[in-house]
Formats: structure tokens, C-alpha cells, sequence
């Protein structure tokens, strides 16, 4: 019988682990795409888990959250709305007026503070809550869309896990500029790569931006990046300024 339940839980074991091998490659993906470096061609399946475990708390709390906001929205006011359009007692604009208000106050708070240049966080918090309260309208449309030409109903369940896939490479990418702007405002200003060819000391100009396993990667701001692989490293001397 326990065993029996186990077994339940291996096909989510599964989608979990190749999930969290995509995001670890996402992030890595947008933050190496930075420094103009494939990383996919220098890292191997097994570090993207490590790679992300030092963010996995912090991706997987704010997706479940606004995916819990979302579902809530959807689940708590959207069979109302759908039953007085449906009954023709308002048009879809005036049903959806809360939601649309709020995403547009979201959007112009977003836009506030990319001008006041506060943290990349608040800002894809406030374009993420724009994208959760637009949801429902946007599904309306949708859903009616695919009813007019199916006959169908459309499964709220995708529908929700394809908001999902989009908040949480959201957040990766927010998570992998941050770790960006780290890096050239001096983040490991003073580390040291000891070669045979020589000496990479990161400072304002060139800087070291990470490694993996077989590789380092030692940034220049004319935009080229030097690979140099573990063989050639006879030290290597990690400083973090913050």
C-alpha cells in the first residue's frame, strides 16, 4: 500500500526534476546571453540544479504566490463575471473594470519605478500583478474565442499553468539581472585567476562573472568574454565585495 502511494507521486517527481533542470538552464541562459557566452555549450545537466539552488526559495515563493493570486482571482470572481456578460447584463469591459483598473495602476507603478530606478524586483512584482489582475479579462476573451470556434470549453488548468510558466521565468530573469548588475557594479572586485598564460585580476574593466565545473569566464567591456578551461587554472582566488 505504501508503496502504492509512492509510486503516485513519481510522475510529479519527474516533471519537478526536469522543471527545476529548466529553470537552473533559463537562468543561466539569460544571465550568460549578458556576457555574450552559450552557456548550454559548458555546462553539463547535473550543476543546473546547483546552480539555482541558491534562488530556488526565493522563484518557487513568488510564483506560488502570485499563481495562488491568480487562482484565486479566477476561481473567486470569474464565474460571476462570466454568468452577467454571458446574460448580457454588462459588457465584458464593464465586468472586468476592477481588473483592468487595478493591472493599469500596476503598469503605470512599474513604469514609476523604472524611472526612479528601484530594484528590479518591485518593478517585475508590479508587471507581474499587472499580468494577474489582466488574467481574467484576457481569459474571457480567450475562452470565448475558442468556444466560437470549437463548441468547446477551454481547460482553466492549462490556461493557469501556461500563467505559471510565464511568472516564473519572470522571476528567473529578474533574478538573473539582478545577479548582472552584482557583477558590474564590482561584485567580485579583486578575484583572481592564476594561468599558465598569465594573471585575470577582475576590477572595473574586466571582471570574472562564473565558472562551472570544467570552465571560468573572465569578462572584457568591449563585450568579449574569455573562456579559459579548469586545466589551464593554477589558483583561483574568489573575492566578494558584497
Amino acid at each position: 500500500m505504501k508503496w502504492q502511494s509512492i509510486k503516485e507521486y513519481i510522475p510529479a517527481l519527474s516533471i519537478l526534476s526536469v522543471g527545476l533542470i529548466s529553470l537552473g538552464l533559463a537562468k543561466e541562459i539569460f544571465y550568460y546571453d549578458h556576457f555574450n557566452v552559450e552557456i548550454q555549450n559548458f555546462i553539463s545537466p547535473s550543476e543546473l540544479i546547483l546552480v539555482l539552488s541558491d534562488k530556488i526559495i526565493l522563484i518557487l515563493f513568488f510564483t506560488g504566490f502570485f499563481v495562488l493570486l491568480a487562482h484565486s482571482q479566477m476561481w473567486a470572481i470569474y464565474p460571476h463575471i462570466y454568468k452577467q456578460i454571458k446574460d448580457k447584463k454588462e459588457s465584458k469591459w464593464k465586468a472586468f473594470r476592477n481588473q483592468l483598473v487595478i493591472s493599469l495602476f500596476c503598469l503605470v507603478g512599474a513604469s514609476l519605478f523604472y524611472f526612479l530606478n528601484v530594484s528590479n524586483i518591485a518593478i517585475i512584482t508590479a508587471l507581474i500583478g499587472a499580468a494577474i489582475f489582466v488574467y481574467p479579462f484576457i481569459y474571457f476573451v480567450i475562452e470565448s474565442e475558442y468556444e466560437t470556434l470549437t463548441k468547446k470549453k477551454i481547460n482553466k488548468y492549462s490556461a493557469l499553468s501556461i500563467l505559471t510558466i510565464v511568472i516564473c521565468l519572470s522571476i528567473v530573469a529578474d533574478v538573473s539581472f539582478s545577479d548582472i548588475q552584482g557583477v558590474e557594479r564590482g561584485k567580485y572586485s579583486g578575484t583572481k585567476i592564476f594561468t599558465n598564460n598569465g594573471v585575470y585580476i577582475s576590477d572595473s574593466s574586466h571582471y570574472y562573472i562564473g565558472k562551472t565545473v570544467n570552465y571560468y569566464f573572465f569578462h572584457y567591456k568591449d563585450s568579449s568574454t574569455i573562456v579559459i578551461p579548469e586545466r589551464e587554472v593554477i589558483k583561483f582566488e574568489l573575492r566578494k565585495a558584497f
